[in-house]
């Protein structure tokens, strides 16, 4: 999220007029943080069914839509009404946007969550809830994928394998073609290929492995987390995120997050230090984190301009809006939490028949 929140914060930077106080390298790191956020959801989801099934013996598909609808419909749908039906028409803080473009068709993508759609295929995205194609993705993983797990429980294994090879595929065709003006059959095919790439079904079934692989695989995890693997594996990714971004560079990068991800769950490595309180908390309000991120990035340049921070030197100013907009995000994150969300995750814990890692971790602590 915080990879995520950086890059953005840098692009709105650039769209209300403060290039010169720009970190061009930040605007990128968005694009890896997604691809972090799309391999993580797809372990923890895994991991959660796959236990689920382990323990009680099957998967209750009706249980989990409910867990899921609980913890992102209330939220989604008040930054849509914010975004998409107030904020627009009343010109607060002045982002570029033809209300007028496609404003039904895209109203209903976002009401049906398919923003991904609004964005990639019907065009004119809006920027105050763009990056809510993120939500749309991962709530069309959700729908499918105790699906998946349940049909395929004896053949899981491949057929994540078999996913994570399209997947790949689809990256390298995209990479080719994706931005050429291709007529005829072969458009519908670049068209159906950009749309599941732009799934990220890819990237949730190598979360999806690592979490195969610690449930069923010990001995695999076991040389995935050794100190040497994890060495290389920290600096090759942290090469691969300084290279120009491109489908297939992005599709590497997510198989080495995945490796990573697994090592925070191991014992004694580098990122099971990860699990602190300071980290706990801002894991726990990060959805609202997520949720408001752009508004918190809109509400600090309104305030630096209106303060005369314009004046001052870039490192001075940088590190006085990194502050700033850190500071109203977590506000803004922890009142979501405690006065809005708080009241739809205790009716989604009537329905949870495995415990999550913050509630885990509360319940040890105490």
């Amino acid at each position: 999220m915080l990879m995520v929140f950086g890059g953005h914060f840098e692009m709105l930077k650039l769209s209300v007029g403060f290039q010169k106080y720009s970190i061009r390298f930040m605007s990128r790191i968005s694009n890896e943080g997604l691809t972090l956020f799309f391999v993580l959801s797809g372990f923890l989801i895994t991991y959660l069914l796959l236990t689920e099934q382990r323990n009680s013996g099957k998967i209750s598909i009706r249980n989990f839509y409910i867990r899921r609808i609980l913890r992102i419909w209330p939220l989604y749908y008040l930054i849509i009404i914010l975004g998409q039906l107030i904020i627009p028409f009343t010109g607060w803080f002045g982002l570029e946007y033809n209300i007028n473009q496609n404003f039904f068709e895209t109203t209903v993508c976002y009401l049906f969550f398919l923003p991904n759609i609004a964005q990639l295929v019907i065009g004119s995205p809006n920027p105050y809830i763009a990056f809510t194609w993120s939500i749309g993705s991962e709530e069309q993983f959700y729908l499918i994928w105790p699906l998946v797990i349940r049909k395929c429980r004896k053949n899981l294994f491949p057929v994540l394998w078999l996913l994570i090879i399209l997947a790949f595929l689809s990256a390298v065709v995209y990479g080719a073609l994706g931005n050429l003006r291709i007529t005829g059959p072969m458009h519908l095919f670049t068209r159906i290929n950009a749309f599941f790439y732009w799934s990220r079904i890819g990237y949730f079934a190598l979360g999806g492995l690592m979490a195969f692989y610690k449930l069923n695989r010990p001995g695999v995890v076991e040389k995935l987390c050794s100190r040497a693997m994890q060495l290389i594996i920290l600096l090759l990714s942290c090469a691969i995120m300084l290279a120009e971004t491109d489908p297939v560079r992005e599709f590497v990068l997510a198989i080495l997050f995945s490796i990573l991800i697994l090592n925070a769950t191991y014992p004694g490595t580098l990122l099971s230090r990860l699990d602190n309180p300071i980290f706990l908390y801002l894991g726990k309000i990060s959805y609202g984190m997520y949720i408001f991120h752009i508004i918190s990035g809109l509400i600090t340049l309104k305030l630096l301009e209106k303060s005369g921070a314009i004046g001052l030197s870039k490192p001075v100013f940088c590190l006085l809006a990194c502050i700033l907009v850190m500071g109203i995000n977590v506000l803004l994150g922890t009142l979501s939490y405690y006065y809005f969300e708080s009241f739809f995750l205790r009716l989604k814990n009537r329905f949870q028949l495995v415990r999550s890692g913050y509630a885990t971790a509360k319940e040890e602590a105490n």
